[in-house]
């Protein structure tokens, strides 16, 4: 009797396992909001925040070796407002990993810390537009 495979996802879920699968594939980071699925890897970051369930699952996959999988599930925590972006690890804030960004039809290289400390402050400027701005959200 063989012993299923341990999914490479926390939290086992089949969206979540199909966006990796598609982040992990990707060559570069859309910012650019998807039209009619397009880009893939951008739309299941959309679809991902829309399920509040799976915050947990995707701030574990803030460990996973591909920084492209990393990347997409920041996009997707942001999209969903998650509190936790402002408590960002300093291991992930400090990675040295290449991304190639692309918003519309421009292209720019960063660093994965630097996109997350980018994520982190928008973040906290968004938790605090929230804090001073009545009916908010």
């Amino acid at each position: 009797m063989t012993t299923p495979a341990k999914s490479p996802v926390p939290g086992d879920t089949e969206i979540l396992r199909k966006a990796a699968a598609s982040w992990r594939s990707a060559q570069i980071v859309h910012q650019s909001p998807s039209w009619e699925g397009r880009p893939e890897a951008r739309a299941l970051a959309e679809e991902v925040a829309l399920q509040r369930g799976l915050e947990t699952p995707l701030w574990e996959l803030l460990d996973d070796p591909n920084q492209l999988v990393v990347a997409y599930a920041l996009i997707a925590l942001e999209l969903m407002g998650s509190d936790k972006l402002a408590d960002l690890p300093e291991t992930l804030l400090a990675n040295r990993s290449n991304l190639t960004l692309q918003f519309g039809s421009i292209r720019n290289a960063m660093d994965l810390g630097g996109f997350a400390r980018q994520v982190r402050k928008r973040a906290m400027v968004e938790m605090t537009d929230d804090r001073t701005e009545p009916g908010r959200r």
